[in-house]
């Protein structure tokens, strides 16, 4: 998953929301493990978006919440639990869904969805509706899974 193409995106898109430099070929593991490892956690189910995630690294208490556990163990979904992770982890690290698809937006990056439209800037005020989930999640995956979408 954490082909070059990917790696640059989590590399700025963290960067541009921290403002510190971040090696995601370094510290995407550190950082799971240190929520795994921590007060919080990784769990599986009781989600109804896909996944969620809370707390904060530093502060010892980051938690992701991932929607079930058939996902790793049915091979066809392996990669989307996989992506949810990913996904979430990046909440942790570096804001929430709208400050992601700002960063997004900020960058440059054309947000392109199956098969191959345009995704729109999000106009979801409250994300109700998960648009910016959906934006930002939609540029990691034109990045970071094989078939782009």
């Amino acid at each position: 998953m954490l082909n070059d193409k990917c790696a640059k995106f989590i590399n700025q898109i963290v960067s541009g929301r921290t403002g510190n430099p971040y090696d995601s070929r370094k510290q995407l593991i550190t950082d799971l493990n240190s929520v795994a490892g921590g007060n919080g956690g990784v769990f599986f189910g009781g989600n109804r978006a896909g996944g969620d995630a809370r707390g904060t690294i530093a502060g010892g208490n980051a938690e992701i919440r991932i929607d079930t556990m058939r996902q790793f163990t049915d091979p066809k979904r392996a990669f989307g639990a996989a992506f949810v992770t990913l996904h979430e982890l990046i909440h942790i690290i570096a804001g929430n869904d709208q400050q992601l698809s700002e960063q997004v937006k900020k960058l440059g990056i054309t947000v392109i969805a199956y098969p191959g439209k345009t995704v729109p800037y999000p106009t979801d005020a409250d994300n109700k509706n998960l648009q910016y989930s959906g934006y930002w999640g939609q540029a990691l995956k034109n990045a970071c899974d094989p078939k782009g979408y």
